[in-house]
């Protein structure tokens, strides 16, 4: 008989290489972009530079809306291989690779070999999953918990040996606890509207016996518990930002400003799962209601859909954690494509020549965004790092640019701009000493001894009136972002 372990290892193998080599390509081609991606550095670099792992800082100010799990894992990375863009994003493309292989695993648990490796294929090759591979985000490394979640939970159902069930739903509750260290309480949300609809809709009340709810939560709390323990114990105003502004606030309202209509991840979903969603018809064709994994993959589709389309803070890149079981679904849509077992099905080098398409596409219009502008101050700190001093003064004014502190190393003055650091700065004083007015710094600017270096939007400097004693000279510009500078007296 084959060794069916053997076969698995090899699979897990060739997905790590292939996936790992497909999304390195250009990875380093481009800077980091604006706001986002540039904070999830900027964060971590924070971190090495202060010792202190504890608390998540922006430029020196406390940062709550987040726990710090992806911080920690990226700060090693960014020690180990410095801060440029392709090191920066080496941790993110490992984590997509690893959500690729256990979404094979799923379906092979599924259904069989060939639908894992399908399964693999279409959520690698897709356009939202080759595209989160060009950003740092934290919808990647939570997507792979949550998805890991699943899938122990899934492969306890599938497992005789009861120790090894055991194993499988410890596992579970680990990964759960570790979604809820990277983003928050929808890492025990989804997974647990998922599984729990599922136990219902199937009658499968047995789970509730087997599923080790008394260790796993247990388990639960000592990885999830302590940071959140000693965040509440170090920052007395941490535990009602965290969990009442960041959780219910954030979902119920748009004090963030990013609604959008019911249908965004709808449409966001067709659109990320290019070119594979157009078969998704065929992938409903197949749907069997009677079938327990089937329901399952629904309930693991939609509840999440639903969950976020309700929510009145919507980012594109949110509804990737139900992309790897719209990937199986599709997966065993295409199969019969594969294996031709019926004449009115194309030949499998269709499927194959898709994926060439989209790889080369991919990997062409990676490069090509190299020569468009995008949000980002790399320019103008690269015009200024090899004039600026340790002693210089670097401003941002009314606006502030997070890849600053990444490109520049070290933190900046921020003038007459609070925006999401709005809450560290009123509840930490000492942060006012370079989180200051206009008004402070145009009063400060003739006493300041070194050169000035002054970002500023062009609008912003447009309507800036004259100042007799604090001259600003244009240095650079880039896109609408202008660079001033003041020699020192």
């Amino acid at each position: 008989m084959p060794d069916k372990t053997a076969s698995w290892q090899r699979d897990c193998l060739r997905i790590a290489i292939l996936t790992i080599i497909f999304f390195s390509i250009g990875l380093g081609t481009r800077p980091y972009t604006l706001p986002s991606e540039a904070r999830y550095i900027a964060i971590p670099m924070q971190m090495l530079q202060t010792g202190d792992w504890l608390t998540p800082r922006i430029n020196g100010v406390p940062y709550f809306e987040k726990p710090p799990l992806f911080y920690w894992l990226q700060a090693s990375m960014l020690q180990l291989f410095g801060t440029g863009e392709f090191a920066g994003r080496a941790l993110t493309i490992l984590m997509l690779s690893a959500t690729c292989i256990i979404t094979y695993a799923a379906t092979r648990m599924f259904y069989s070999r060939l639908c894992g490796l399908l399964a693999a294929t279409v959520l690698a090759t897709s356009v939202m999953g080759y595209g989160l591979s060009r950003f740092v985000t934290l919808d990647v490394p939570v997507a792979l918990f949550i998805t890991g979640c699943i899938v122990f939970f899934i492969a306890a159902q599938y497992t005789q040996a009861p120790r090894m069930r055991a194993y499988f739903y410890l596992a579970m509750y680990a990964c759960a606890a570790l979604a809820t260290m990277t983003k928050g309480l929808i890492g025990i949300i989804i997974p647990g509207m998922v599984m729990g609809a599922w136990i219902i809709a199937c009658g499968k009340w047995h789970v509730l016996k087997e599923a080790r709810l008394v260790t796993g939560t247990l388990l639960f709390f000592v990885i999830a518990g302590p940071w959140h323990v000693v965040m509440h114990n170090t920052h007395p105003d941490f535990s009602a930002f965290y969990f009442i502004h960041e959780h219910f606030t954030r979902y119920v309202s748009d004090s963030h400003q990013r609604t959008a209509p019911w249908w965004f991840f709808i449409a966001i979903a067709f659109a990320g799962l290019l070119p594979w969603s157009v078969f998704l018809p065929l992938a409903w064709k197949n749907h069997s209601r009677k079938n327990p994994q089937d329901v399952f993959l629904l309930l693991w589709i939609v509840l999440p859909l639903l969950f976020f389309s309700l929510s009145q803070s919507k980012l594109l890149s949110y509804i990737f954690v139900i992309f790897p079981p719209l990937a199986i679904v599709l997966a065993r849509a295409l199969e019969p494509f594969w294996t031709k077992r019926s004449p009115k099905y194309w030949p499998k080098y269709f499927i194959a020549g898709i994926v060439a398409v989209t790889s080369i596409a991919f990997i062409s219009a990676n490069f090509l965004t190299h020569y468009f502008p995008i949000r980002t101050s790399k320019p103008l700190t690269d015009n200024l790092l090899p004039v600026l001093k340790p002693e210089d003064t670097v401003v941002a004014y009314e606006s502030y640019w997070q890849d600053l502190p990444v490109y520049l190393k070290r933190n900046i003055t921020v003038a007459g701009w609070a925006g999401e650091l709005y809450f560290g700065i009123t509840h930490y004083p000492n942060t006012h000493e370079w989180m200051i007015s206009a008004q402070q710094f145009w009063k400060s600017c003739p006493q300041i001894p070194y050169n000035l270096y002054v970002f500023i939007t062009e609008a912003s400097y447009q309507a800036l009136p004259e100042h007799a004693n604090c001259r600003l000279q244009i240095r650079a510009k880039y896109g609408n972002t202008v660079l001033l500078e003041r020699q020192s007296p």
